[in-house]
């Protein structure tokens, strides 16, 4: 068995979600969808790519971190779609770059505490690729092959709120009133959006999301505390506020660990 290299927070570096290459004036807002507490969510379609790019960007009502004692979506969503990508990168990389860091080798095959989580993070890192390269016959190693369906991120762009009074009604979003939180966007202020692939309405599988919910746990993710059915579609993970990186604001070990399909299935 290796042992859990002496890491602390000191030794990541938050990947940063790049720009999203798309031109907004070339994304035509098609169909307005929902919208909850973080933001509001349309259906977009690319009208420069062929074929026809369909996109799905979320656009968060905050501007900047709230004053209260709570995360902000639009930074969560970003660093987790950028962690995200970097391990897809990482994965697909497994035969050596230029660099040759290796392959991905988790050396906590059973994560359970924040230190586990935190160093099956680090195991992505082309450091912690080239530090395991060579132990590939070490017990309780777990060799990354390959990441479940996670929904692609092309990344964020700024939206300018005045372009709401240009809207037809039908895609105006409506102000909401969740809780004690009042919601809506004003013409004077620039909003950050994230846009993503639309994923169509689909049955979600036990087996596919538990897949899915397995490798977070492995890449040490927890959980905020609204993991519902609503997030999910054809078993693929569309609330990427859902969950939260070993580093972020209100990452908790009662959240960490395995999750069953029906416990992050929720109706309520």
């Amino acid at each position: 068995m290796v042992d859990s290299p002496n890491l602390d927070e000191s030794a990541f570096c938050i990947p940063k979600l790049r720009r999203c290459p798309f031109d907004p004036a070339t994304l035509s807002r098609d169909q307005r969808l929902q919208g909850g507490a973080d933001g509001y969510v349309w259906r977009y379609v690319h009208v420069i790519e062929e074929p026809i790019l369909t996109s799905l960007p979320v656009q968060f009502y905050d501007t900047g971190p709230p004053e209260l004692d709570a995360y902000y979506a639009a930074q969560r969503e970003c660093q987790n779609a950028a962690l995200l990508q970097m391990m897809v990168a990482a994965v697909a990389d497994a035969n050596g770059s230029r660099e040759n860091p290796g392959p991905v080798l988790l050396i906590n095959a059973h994560p359970k505490t924040a230190a586990d989580a935190l160093a099956n993070v680090y195991a992505f890192s082309n450091q912690g690729r080239s530090e395991r390269k060579q132990a590939t016959g070490v017990a309780n190693l777990k060799l990354i092959k390959s990441l479940p369906r996670m929904r692609q991120c092309h990344g964020w762009m700024a939206i300018d709120g005045q372009v709401f009074n240009e809207l037809p009604m039908s895609l105006r979003p409506p102000s909401q009133v969740i809780g004690k939180l009042h919601r809506s966007f004003s013409p004077d202020q620039t909003y950050t959006a994230i846009v993503y692939e639309y994923v169509e309405e689909g049955e979600n599988d036990p087996a596919a999301v538990e897949a899915v919910t397995s490798f977070l746990w492995l890449a040490g993710f927890s959980y905020g505390n609204s993991s519902l059915i609503q997030n999910w579609k054809g078993a693929v993970l569309i609330d990427l506020s859902d969950i939260v990186h070993p580093l972020g604001f209100d990452w908790k070990i009662t959240r960490y660990g395995p999750k069953t399909a029906n416990m992050v299935l929720r109706q309520w």
